[in-house]
């Protein structure tokens, strides 16, 4: 049914769009401009220069299946099939949360020449065209897999290279508006996607695109779009799926890095309208869609704007401002139909309220109305009917000819966006959705965005070298004007690297007869300072020997860690064990919980008789930070070694061991006005074959943060190699006057 306040333009008979899933947008945009003085682009881009050198030909479809999330990319633009969680052993084969479907995001293309408005997409009325028939070419930075090249940037990395300018495949009027067939921009896109399987970056995947003019004649007013339609459900093949519709909305700001300071974050999202409880109505169960997902764009062109629209296929309504109308609409699926409504669509400066908004009128705001007739308003507002999305970005400044522009985005996933089984039925209501929107958690969401425009430019690392670090926050100043600075973005130029270990200690190797001894102190590892996660985070040395140095040639012979503990706690909505802490020392613990005679042996195993109980003191805040509520509820939780507590002696199946390496003393400094201290270290190894020259390394290794989703890192084996015979070493001989026998 349409809405008898709405102008648009309704057009009948043509073929549905390919788009079928899910789209949202985060954005904080860097901005890159265009300039024909440039290198060329197959000199500037590393994947279009391996791909002219060799490469490995793939399939024209292939999964990014390296974290938790599936996604599907093909040779052309289309993504789909998107997958959360990724189907992983302790789940059945046959569970499948889905977020987006077959082809369910493509890029559009759009600009105005000549006074005629052009728009390119992978349609059922427009197809981009595969360069030179060439599949996706594959890359990946680990050295088992056969796509392994010492040049990639991700475990999977996929490269692929299109344009708009095939016409074999327009079927007649390609355009219902204007009667004509498709007529080309002119651009050719080179797209890279990356996927990643460290915790950090589990749950995104970044496609870097470089749009190429390859007319003689400037684009003019070019934006860059992408359209999709939101399905959240569980496909399970015997059925066991509970849920409910899909909703959609865009974030435009969130709490910052910095307490009280918040980002922009310009996040569009979409998830299910419940989360999916059981059958009960009270719990969620690993069949529950509690996550959603956002698309966050990382780089774009120059000069360009956000713009966000979404619409309803079923009632052939969607939020839009009356000065943007009339806007010619699909008769069947509601879609902005024809060149000149798509370009209008993804160049309006318009940013669309929220979905759960749509029974609220904002007429007076110079909005549309809302649905007018039987409660339809209500249902749309609580996720009834498929809903269509366009986000987009632009006009931008003119691509010179035979020039190009980066737009870069990142498919986010987050978890937990749902944690309470009872908030739509508790909380939603048509006229007054806030209280149900402020109990949605996109803190995970949020994070991972986070994380995908730090791997893709590492905040406060200049990597060209020209002295700009990026943004900045200066806080903790005191009365001289000291602060401490955080970054929260780079310098403009991809990084496309995660958070790093603690650099590795320079260890000094002596040797005798069949023995060797390396020494080194703590100085420089056990201070460090992540960049990104911004935690000295110190917790360990490893000490390996090879007898080649290259990092599969060596073998572990030792490890020494701090005594400390991680704690867990029950995490009731998902009935499972979270971790909620830093490793702390026994000491440390006792000082937290006030607890002198506290004893993490007595509670090590997820079991409510073991656990440790205490109070817990929640506070809830909506998506700007504002505290909306505070629960108190008992805590149960259990504690695990963060290492395997090797120190210089350790336990182990109750005999005690005395550790190859030793801390044999400890030096005071001061840094920064703080008294610091670290570590002197010793290993002693024998029984080595003296005519076997070794190659020695110790590495340094933290523990992570588990806020941020990052993993433990260790430096690798080999970047501090030392090399010896188990002979006596030449100052030895020197000191000593030994003579050669």
């Amino acid at each position: 049914m349409q809405n008898s306040t709405r102008s648009v333009v309704r057009v009948a008979g043509s073929s549905r769009l390919w788009l079928l899933g899910i789209l949202c947008l985060a954005a904080t945009l860097g901005a890159t401009t265009a300039r024909a003085s440039d290198l060329d682009y197959a000199r500037r881009s590393d994947s279009a220069r391996r791909f002219l050198e060799a490469g490995t030909a793939s399939d024209f479809f292939r999964d990014i299946d390296i974290g938790e999330l599936r996604l599907n990319v093909s040779s052309y633009g289309a993504l789909g099939n998107l997958e959360f969680p990724v189907i992983i052993p302790s789940l059945p084969w046959y569970l499948r949360i889905t977020y987006l479907d077959a082809f369910g995001l493509t890029p559009l293309f759009g600009s105005i020449r000549n006074l005629d408005t052009l728009v390119s997409a992978n349609t059922g009325e427009t197809y981009n065209e595969v360069l030179d028939d060439a599949p996706l070419h594959a890359w990946s930075t680990d050295q088992t897999s056969p796509e392994y090249d010492p040049r990639a940037k991700a475990e999977q990395e996929y490269y692929a290279r299109y344009s708009d300018t095939s016409l074999r495949f327009s079927g007649g009027s390609s355009d219902g508006i204007e009667l004509r067939p498709h007529l080309p921009i002119g651009i050719e896109v080179h797209q890279t996607s990356y996927g990643w399987s460290e915790l950090q970056s589990k749950r995104f995947v970044i496609f870097d695109l470089w749009i190429i003019n390859t007319t003689d004649q400037p684009i003019e007013e070019g934006c860059v779009g992408l359209m999709a339609w939101p399905s959240v459900h569980c496909a399970l093949l015997h059925g066991g799926c509970e849920g409910g519709p899909t909703i959609c909305g865009f974030l435009p700001t969130a709490p910052g890095i910095v307490e009280g300071i918040a980002d922009t974050i310009d996040l569009a999202w979409a998830a299910n309208t419940d989360g999916g409880p059981d059958t009960s109505g009270t719990r969620f169960n690993r069949f529950s869609e509690t996550g959603a997902m956002g698309l966050h764009i990382l780089r774009a062109p120059h000069g360009g704007r956000v713009n966000f629209n979404w619409w309803s296929s079923d009632f052939l309504w969607g939020p839009r401002k009356r000065d943007h109308l009339p806007v010619v609409v699909n008769d069947y699926t509601g879609d902005p139909f024809g060149d000149r409504s798509r370009y209008k669509l993804m160049t309006n400066g318009e940013i669309d309220y929220d979905q759960v908004y749509s029974a609220i009128d904002y007429s007076a705001d110079g909005w549309e109305k809302p649905l007018q007739y039987d409660g339809l308003a209500n249902r749309l507002a609580g996720g009834y009917g498929q809903i269509g999305m366009l986000l987009s970005y632009g006009p931008f400044d003119p691509i010179p000819p035979h020039d190009s522009v980066p737009f870069t985005y990142a498919v986010v996933m987050g978890g937990d966006f749902h944690n309470d089984p009872q908030n739509y039925v508790r909380n939603f209501h048509p006229e007054n959705p806030a209280p149900y929107l402020d109990r949605l958690d996109f803190t995970d969401l949020v994070a991972n965005a986070r994380w995908a425009e730090w791997i893709f430019d590492n905040p406060g690392v200049d990597t060209d070298g020209d002295g700009y670090r990026g943004r900045f926050h200066l806080v903790d100043c005191d009365g001289a004007g000291h602060c401490d600075t955080i970054f929260y973005t780079g310098d403009g130029v991809p990084d496309f690297r995660g958070p790093q270990a603690p650099p590795p200690p320079k260890a000094e190797l002596t040797t005798r007869p069949h023995e060797a001894i390396l020494r080194w102190t703590g100085a420089e590892s056990e201070f460090a300072r992540d960049s990104i996660t911004r935690k000295t985070d110190f917790e360990g040395y490893r000490v390996y020997v090879g007898k080649t140095a290259d990092v599969n040639g060596f073998s572990l012979v030792a490890s020494w860690d701090k005594e400390d503990y991680k704690r867990f706690s029950y995490h009731a909505p998902t009935n499972d064990w979270r971790q909620n802490s830093d490793p702390l020392t026994i000491e440390q613990w006792r000082d937290v919980l006030h607890d002198p005679d506290f004893d993490p042996s007595r509670h090590v195993a997820p079991s409510f008789e073991s656990s440790y109980r205490d109070t817990a003191v929640d506070t809830i805040r909506n998506v700007d930070g504002r505290i909306v509520d505070v629960l108190r509820r008992e805590r149960f939780s259990y504690w695990q070694p963060q290492e395997a507590n090797q120190t210089n002696t350790y336990t182990d199946l109750g005999v005690t061991r005395t550790n190859r390496i030793q801390q044999v003393g400890t030096v005071d400094t001061i840094i920064a006005g703080q008294p610091l201290t670290y570590g002197v270290y010793e290993l002693q190894l024998d029984n080595l074959n003296g005519a076997q020259a070794l190659y020695f390394s110790v590495t340094a290794f933290d523990y992570g943060d588990f806020q941020k989703r990052v993993d433990p890192l260790e430096s690798k084996p080999g970047r501090n190699a030392v090399f010896g015979f188990p002979i006596y070493s030449s100052d030895v001989v020197v000191d000593s006057g030994l003579r050669v026998s």
